[in-house]
């Protein structure tokens, strides 16, 4: 993990030199989370994990879904823009679409975090479910700080997605 001080000009990591952030490019980027430590990394996780600042919920998610979904949040144009970026996502498929009848629509946004050793803070996914007959199901899953892997993690979402679609068909 890169920690910026602000009120320094670069930062000492495990056995790197942090250059200042608009040094950054993402070939150093890599560079330095290749050859940061795995304790340090495990550290650095469980940090985040206890961090309150920057952190979103799936009730959170689900609220601006549906401010986006009913014409709250952006304008028309915008608001018709998103829902097909979010429409054409292809990112994990066996996530909220993993169990879903086939040729069901969602538009929704995955998330992930590495995986560090055996911890991965955060697989997410977040989206709008079109039910048959024209309703809309907003769903948003987090799985968070979780040692199983990423076919389980995926799992339990597609496996929420379905108990919620068929909840409400």
């Amino acid at each position: 993990m890169i920690a910026a001080n602000a009120n320094a000009d670069s930062t000492e990591t495990a056995s790197n030199t942090t250059p200042p952030p608009d040094q950054w490019t993402d070939a150093e980027i890599v560079r330095l989370i290749a050859t940061t430590a795995q304790a340090t990394k495990y550290r650095a996780t469980q940090r985040f994990l206890k961090d309150p600042r920057d952190t979103a919920t799936p009730n959170g998610t689900v609220t601006l879904l549906a401010r986006l979904f009913n014409g709250e949040a952006l304008s028309k144009s915008s608001t018709n823009r998103l829902i097909e970026i979010l429409k054409l996502t292809t990112s994990f498929p066996t996530r909220i679409k993993g169990l879903l009848p086939p040729g069901t629509v969602v538009a929704h946004k995955t998330g992930s975090t590495g995986t560090t050793g055996t911890l991965t803070a955060g697989t997410n996914d977040s989206g709008v479910i079109y039910l048959p007959g024209g309703r809309l199901l907003a769903l948003s899953v987090y799985v968070k700080a979780s040692t199983k892997n990423d076919e389980v993690r995926d799992a339990v979402i597609a496996q929420i997605a379905r108990a919620a679609f068929d909840h409400f068909v």
